[in-house]
Formats: structure tokens, sequence, C-alpha cells
């Protein structure tokens, strides 16, 4: 059993920086799926402002680019990395969540100069994809801070306007084009996920083009996405069930046959998937037609990003480590780090011990360490 990586995304509303999501994607836990997120084409400007990076001085958050420069100065409490050009910051929450991280308070955007695009006004929010993003409106702070509970999510584009009216209790991301969303689910306004219910795929203008019929689901990625048969999600945890993936027609491609957590997204033309038990078991990659690809031989391994993939090698307790290899299963960068991102603009984020910084795609730190 293990915790859904569904609705409500990845989760939204996570902050205070260093991100859940970002932590839940390395030093002990890093997913099978990574925590990358497909995007769609972006302009040269968004590109350029994509390639800023989070980072913290004082107490207060700001950007950097990938040269290690202060772009943005440190000046925010909460936010998150930028997404399509613009990104997500908290104004006015209050400390109190868990592990640090603040609650309450409204969402907003800033862009890459650092002014808000959009002013902050939403109780829950994640970052843009493809043009969209998720934001929730009359929900509450959950007690650890970086989740909201009840209200209802819709999606905003660019300027702030609403296009997809608030009306689903658990949404995800758009990614090529479709958006998973939760229908029939029940929320009691306590609870930070939606149980129950059916999960399904909506288009741009909010109609359903796969009908709810999943017992979760997860985006698409490279044509083709995850969903479970026969699993029970009580609103925190998916139950048992078995993952397969579908095409973008509701069609599987590939038979539902792999336990919770033991498959992840396609990128790059390879899935990650987990054989064996938690304890001894190994990561490999899979094509699309279901065969391995490079054989299990990972304790841990995240999904392909800009040609490269973070892989566990060894177990973290007994002095494993993370590294960087190419879709041959090559070793690009050699395991040195006790966490690592996947990259993005260039750069992907590592840990050294409880410090990190940022690394190039030849290995070169280039920012950091840091708390």
């Amino acid at each position: 059993m293990s915790r859904p990586r569904n609705l409500n995304r990845r989760l939204p509303t996570e902050g205070r920086w260093s991100c859940l999501a970002d932590i839940v994607c390395t030093a002990l836990i890093l997913t099978v799926g990574g925590c990358g997120m497909t995007q769609g084409p972006a302009s040269r400007s968004e590109k350029e402002h994509s390639s800023l990076f989070p980072v913290m001085q004082g107490g207060k958050g700001g950007f950097i680019d990938s040269t290690g420069k202060l772009v943005i100065r440190p000046q925010f409490d909460d936010g998150r990395p930028f997404a399509e050009g613009l990104a997500l910051i908290r104004v006015g929450g209050e400390p109190g969540g868990g592990e640090g991280h603040l609650k309450g308070g409204k969402w907003g955007y800033i862009d890459g100069t650092g002014r808000f695009a959009v002013k902050p006004s939403f109780d829950g929010a994640w970052d843009f994809s493809e043009g969209l993003a998720l934001v929730n409106i009359g929900g509450k702070p959950g007690e650890s801070g970086v989740l909201t509970r009840g209200g209802k999510w819709g999606y905003i584009d660019r300027t702030g306007k609403i296009v997809i009216k608030p009306q689903f209790y658990g949404a995800r991301d758009f990614s090529e084009g479709l958006a998973v969303v939760n229908v029939g689910g029940k929320t009691d306004g306590f609870s930070e996920f939606p149980a129950g219910g059916k999960y399904g795929y909506i288009d741009r203008t909010g109609k359903l083009l796969i009908p709810p019929q999943f017992d979760a689901a997860e985006d698409f990625s490279e044509g083709l996405a995850r969903v479970n048969v026969g699993g029970e999600n009580d609103g925190l945890y998916t139950k048992g069930g078995v993952w397969g993936y579908i095409d973008t027609t509701g069609k599987f491609v590939i038979q539902p046959q792999f336990d919770e957590g033991k498959a992840s997204d396609f990128s790059g033309g390879l899935a990650a998937v987990h054989v064996g038990d938690w304890e001894t078991g190994e990561k490999g990659y899979i094509g699309k037609n279901g065969g391995f690809f490079i054989k299990p031989q990972f304790r841990n391994a995240s999904r392909f990003s800009g040609g490269l993939a973070a892989v566990l090698v060894g177990d973290l307790k007994t002095g494993g480590k993370f590294g960087y290899i190419d879709t041959t299963g090559k070793f690009v960068i050699q395991p040195l780090f006790h966490g690592a991102d996947d990259f993005s603009g260039g750069l992907a984020r590592v840990w050294f011990g409880e410090k990190f910084g940022y690394i190039d795609r030849a290995g070169k730190i280039v920012y950091g360490p840091t708390k």
C-alpha cells in the first residue's frame, strides 16, 4: 500500500522552496516515477525564464540562472520553481505547517522579473502546464501546510482568467492535451484528497474525452498514461489493484500487471519498473512494447529528462549513492550524491548529505552546496 501520486497534483500548494514534490523525488524516497512534469511548447522567453532555479538566502527565496547568478533577489516566503515562464508564489501564509511549511495565505504567479503576472487570489494552485494552471477556490489549508482541504479545482490561463470553472474535488495538470479528473469522489472538507469515485480525462475545454472508469490515473507522457484497475482509493492511498498503460483513446497498450509504485511514466521512450519485493528487488526500464530495454539493476530509478535519469546504486542506508545514466544504461555522471532530482533547464539539484547544490549535465557543480 502506498500513497497515490495522483490527485491533487504532485501535490498542489507544495512549497517553502525545497518543495515536497522535490523532496519526494530525492534523498530517501526517490519514487520510480520521479517528479518531472510534461510541458507543452514554450516561447523563447518562457524557456529562458524556465531556466531559473530557486535558492534560499537569509530565510527568503529567490532565483538564480544556470550560471549561478542571482536574477531575482530573495524576497519570497514560499513558492515553486518556474514552469512555462511563471513561478507559483504564496503570499500571506502563517507559520504552523509541518516541517517548516507555511499555512494559509493566497497563491499567485510571478514572471521572470519577479513581478506578479497573476495576483495572489487562489486557495491552492499548481504550476502552469501547456498554458493552463490548476487552481483551487474555497479550500482550506491542510495540517501539513502543503496541501489544500476541500474546495474545488479548475483551470486558469496565463492572464489569471478561469477557463475551466472549479468543479472537481480532484484534478491534475494538463499533459499532452488531457488532464486527469476525479468524478464521483467524496470529500468531507477535512480530507486533502477525494475518496472513491472514478478517474477519467478531460480536454482543454473541460469535456470528458476518456470516461471515468479507472481507480487511479496518471498524466499522459509520450502518448501513454498509467492507470489502476481494481484498486481502492480512500482519499489518501491507492490500495491494491494493478497498473497498466492506456493510449489517448483509453485503450490498453500494456495490460495492467504492475503493483502500486512499481511502474513509472514513459520518458525518452522508456519507463522505470520495479521487479521483486521492495527490500531486495531492483529497477530497470521497459520500452513501449512492455519488454525490458535496460535490465533491472538499480535500487531506485527516476524518469529520463533530457536523455538522463537519476538512479540509485546500492542502499542509502549502507552508503548507496545516486548518479545519472543515459538511455543505453551507461553512467554519464558517476554515483556521488545522497539525493538527485531530474534535469531541468540544463541543471539538476543534488544532495551532499543535508545540503544541496546544482550540477550541469557534465556533473560540474555550478551552485552550492547549501541548505
